[in-house]
């Protein structure tokens, strides 16, 4: 029975520690986390995402776990920040050009004021990418993801800018 239990705990350990090595995130046009979005895929921690350009009003992770995402006002992951964990709708009071996820200290929460979840939420690893998917939530909750096609970028953008969920919709035959 001893053995038993040195098996486990040091299992336990590893399991309640792990960390996402990766992640996408949402970019929403609209409040709440619904309609067009614009995809950074498979992004690593603090690694910055930004449309540069084009401003968010909304943001979520695909997947949760002991992890947070922080929205800021400029692009490059810096200025003005707000802070949400595992798969929560981040809407800010401001227009987002910016974001990222932190991995949490062994916890599923962020807690106000901790001094490790503060470094993290506000410290960007410094590298920014641009979505390299576009998408939208259908009606029943499914989320559609494709990547953006080569020299079709700017017309991605200009339909997200609108929220044009029907320019979506017919990338994926209209679905």
């Amino acid at each position: 029975m001893h053995f038993k239990l040195v098996a486990i705990v040091p299992t336990a350990l590893l399991y309640a520690t792990t960390v996402v090595q990766a992640i996408d995130l949402r970019v929403f046009a609209s409040s709440g986390c619904a309609g067009t979005a614009l995809v950074c895929g498979n992004l690593a921690a603090r690694q910055c995402c930004t449309t540069n350009t084009n401003p968010w009003a909304s943001q979520m992770l695909s997947a949760g776990g002991n992890v947070g995402t922080t929205a800021f006002v400029l692009p490059g992951c810096t200025g003005g920040t707000n802070a949400v964990t595992g798969t929560t709708c981040l809407s800010p009071s401001f227009a987002v050009f910016s974001g990222f996820f932190f991995p949490l200290s062994g916890r599923r929460e962020l807690l106000s004021g901790r001094a490790e979840d503060l470094a993290a939420a506000g410290n960007s690893t410094g590298e920014c990418v641009e979505p390299d998917s576009y998408g939208y939530l259908d009606s029943a909750g499914k989320f559609h993801q494709a990547k953006i096609p080569d020299g079709k970028r700017a017309e991605v953008y200009a339909a997200f800018e609108k929220n044009d969920v029907e320019y979506f919709k017919a990338a994926y035959g209209g679905s």
